[in-house]
């Protein structure tokens, strides 16, 4: 439903101007002074209508539904060829109950009720370049919530910018693995978990390609158990978590 906000301002602004303070009889001013409250209070009720509208514009509810998703590349010919391909597999399935997210707000902020989630991806390569150098990644996911949150802010231009953003859940249990081994890579990443509260924030800060993220994260009524480490190019990233009844994180990530 689309107010006209603006014709609520109108209303509001002429109630405004045709207040005017009048030298009355003593009898007389006690009730013109009871007619401009009157008046200034109807004014006031316009305004503050229309300024309650337009906020609730800036959101909108979308129903939930499922989603699935199923790929499969198996390349086994390629890979008797020695060609430097993948052969992967990847399966996902999702559900929430609904979202509430803003529109025109210069924070992006999004809620979603009764999160679902399961993902899991597996990729192998034997060949690089003709030349046996053997990979395989593997990532498993099982994700629940009550309820999420999500908001996000960017500052600055292309160059230098600085981005934060913050989320948090009610009622969560998850589940993750995730393994690469490679020449180039070598990332190992294992975690599990059931909370009340959980939230994080993450501030990262780049400067002409170099970037470093700073991730802060905490629980309440909680079992957690986490550990990362991750090595490729010219990128690291490591981290941990342990927490019983309330847990404490951090993931430090730089980029060069």
């Amino acid at each position: 439903m689309n107010i006209e906000t603006q014709s609520l301002r109108q209303v509001a602004y002429g109630l405004q101007t045709r207040m005017c303070f009048l030298n009355l009889p003593v009898p007389c001013q006690k009730n013109h002074q009871i007619i401009l409250n009157r008046l200034s209070s109807l004014s006031s009720f316009f305004q503050e209508s229309a300024s309650i509208w337009e906020n609730n514009e800036n959101f909108q509810f979308s129903k939930g539904k499922i989603t699935t998703s199923y790929s499969k590349n198996i390349n086994g010919m390629s890979q008797l060829l020695r060609k430097s391909v993948k052969s992967s597999l990847y399966g996902s399935i999702s559900y929430h109950y609904g979202t509430i997210a803003s529109k025109n707000l210069p924070i992006s902020i999004s809620i979603h009720a009764l999160n679902l989630k399961a993902t899991g991806k597996a990729e192998a390569q034997l060949w690089k370049n003709k030349t046996f150098d053997p990979s395989l990644q593997i990532n498993a996911t099982v994700d629940a919530s009550l309820l999420e949150g999500n908001a996000n802010l960017k500052i600055g231009n292309s160059s230098i910018y600085a981005k934060s953003s913050a989320k948090g859940y009610v009622g969560v249990a998850y589940a993750k693995a995730k393994a690469v081994i490679s020449v180039d890579e070598q990332t190992f990443s294992l975690g599990a978990g059931i909370a009340a509260l959980k939230g994080s924030v993450s501030c990262s800060f780049h400067v002409f390609g170099a970037s470093i993220t700073l991730t802060g994260s905490g629980s309440i009524g909680s079992m957690e158990a986490n550990l990362e480490y991750s090595h490729k190019n010219r990128e690291w990233e490591f981290g941990s978590k342990l927490g019983f009844i309330c847990g404490l994180g951090f993931k430090v990530k730089v980029n060069v």
